[in-house]
């Protein structure tokens, strides 16, 4: 995992920083469902609401690491006393949901500007958006990858999406974010899936004929 500054990621409350990857600028739990997608129109005051929200939660394998790195406090402290083993167990796995939640980043997309992680931009300085899927992403996490672009990524999830950045006063050619939904998120932004990510979506691999 690894992350680029861009130029333009600012934020009000700029003074935290998560490990490896970055955390969001707004409160850290936007809602209660932050990691399911949600789509809202205009609410009753007929105010534009969020378009598209996601948080790039830990997967479960995270969750069952964590339970077993706490479980291994048992051990450690077993052979002096039980009772001290298990609570030093629930107190690291306190800590360790604690961190996972803190550094979850959340892509935050409103009529107005996208919000990933701790940066945010303005629509208008956004063009072109792709996501990807397989083999796809994997080229633009790796190979395809520019220095300069700003990346927010999570190894426990495969697919991504590239937001191409306009505004000529920032050097950062594009954002490139983890996402568990690139069809939706591409789609709240206006934008498009790569043309072989879609065809190995859908298209499932066919049987072998055998003679």
């Amino acid at each position: 995992m690894h992350e680029h500054r861009s130029d333009r990621a600012r934020d009000g409350a700029d003074t935290a920083t998560a490990a490896g990857l970055n955390s969001p600028g707004s409160p850290a739990h936007d809602t209660a469902h932050d990691d399911v997608p949600q789509r809202t129109g205009q609410d009753g005051t007929g105010r534009t609401g969020t378009l598209y929200r996601e948080a790039l939660s830990p997967s479960l394998g995270v969750w069952l690491v964590s339970a077993l790195l706490a479980a291994l406090c048992i051990l450690v402290f077993a052979p002096v006393n039980i009772g001290t083993g298990i609570a030093a167990a629930v107190l690291f796995l306190g800590i360790e949901i604690v961190l996972l939640q803190a550094t979850t980043p959340r892509i935050v997309v409103t009529d107005a500007e996208v919000r990933l992680g701790r940066a945010r931009i303005e629509r208008e300085h956004i063009g072109e958006v792709t996501g990807y899927r397989g083999e796809h992403a994997r080229e633009q996490q790796r190979a395809r990858l520019h220095g300069r672009a700003y990346v927010c990524m999570r190894g426990w999830i495969g697919p991504v999406v590239r937001l191409q950045i306009t505004d000529p006063r920032d050097k950062t050619p594009y954002w490139l974010t983890s996402t568990r939904h690139p069809e939706r998120l591409v789609e709240a932004l206006g934008g498009s899936m790569h043309a072989g990510s879609c065809s190995a979506q859908s298209s499932p691999a066919q049987p072998r004929r055998t003679d």
